[in-house]
């Protein structure tokens, strides 16, 4: 007779099965990413407002690698229901293009209430988006440059903004951005301000100090410091040749763009466009505006009468 006992396999019964399903579930939540985590190594610095009480963390993401222009997508939605806090200029509307650089200050809810920082509610603070390339001088060396595209600006109090927390982080970011470009050779930055108010700001402002080029909307900065061998490589008169160069060089391309378009213009139309339109009295840019209205107005096939009747409004808008 076998006496050996049969062994006893534990059925485990539906709580201990619940009990482990549990403990499963937990482990994955705990180990599931945020979206601040994913970003983390993204960061580069931290900036403070102007009452040095609110602290937003910068991040540099490079639109030429897919995975940081997929995080710049998931930061624009999250911009654009913050845009009443900003004021005429909104960086994140712009796709972010091969070979520019966003750099993105945010408040992830460190200094909000327990409310906001267990939705992790993220703060835009300031927006740059900046574009480094290569200018050429008229001896046909190349400078290596940074061109500021767009800086967000807060709303002040006066222009109806409801909250000041973050006055003044559009210059703090700038000027990491400068720093983040001296230590990548970068020799010079350019910008075009969007209005009077900014270039004055941009001009004064003892950490900016730009300066104008004549007959252009440029400012431009050196980054040469006195200790550069090529410190004189970088100086104003030189920066304010490569700028008058570079538009040169934009405005042949932009009368070539206004030909082209121009003459592929139905007949009559082109007529109409170039006894209203096409006069001394008009700015190149303007012009080129109103051709690109026109241009989507055939495309789109609208009548021709409609379209001359409608150039007749442009040209009174353009002229006040």
């Amino acid at each position: 007779m076998n006496t050996t006992k049969k062994s006893r396999r534990k059925i485990p019964s539906p709580k201990d099965e619940s009990s482990s399903y549990s403990r499963r579930n937990v482990t994955t939540r705990r180990s599931r990413k945020t979206f601040q985590d994913k970003i983390e190594n993204y960061k580069v610095c931290e900036i403070r407002n102007k009452r040095n009480d609110v602290t937003c963390d910068v991040y540099h993401f490079q639109c030429n690698r897919a995975e940081d222009s997929d995080y710049v997508s998931r930061l624009t939605k999250i911009a654009m229901k913050q845009e009443h806090y900003f004021y005429e200029i909104f960086p994140w509307k712009a796709k972010c293009k091969e070979n520019w650089h966003m750099f993105i200050a945010m408040n992830s809810g460190a200094e909000t209430s327990p409310r906001s920082r267990r939705r992790g509610g993220i703060t835009i603070c300031a927006w740059c988006s900046v574009r480094f390339e290569e200018l050429e001088t008229r001896t046909g060396e190349r400078i290596k440059a940074a061109y500021i595209v767009e800086v967000s600006v807060r709303r002040k109090r006066e222009e109806g903004a409801v909250d000041e927390n973050y006055k003044g982080m559009g210059i703090m970011l700038l000027n990491k951005i400068i720093e983040y470009s001296r230590t990548k050779g970068i020799l010079m930055i350019y910008l075009v301000p969007s209005n009077e108010s900014v270039k004055g700001l941009y001009k004064s402002t003892p950490s900016l100090q730009m300066s104008e080029v004549e007959n252009t909307s440029y400012l431009v900065k050196s980054l040469s410091t006195n200790t550069d061998a090529d410190a004189d490589a970088v100086s104003l008169p030189l920066m304010r040749e490569i700028i008058t160069l570079k538009r040169e060089k934009e405005r042949e391309q932009e009368e070539q763009i206004y030909k082209t378009g121009l003459g592929e213009l139905p007949t009559r139309i082109r007529d109409k466009f170039i006894e209203m339109i096409d006069t001394e009295t008009m700015e190149l840019d303007d012009k080129i505006a109103i051709l690109g209205e026109v241009q989507i107005m055939v495309e789109e096939e609208v009548d021709e009468d409609e379209i001359i009747e409608e150039l007749n409004l442009l040209r009174s808008n353009y002229e006040l």
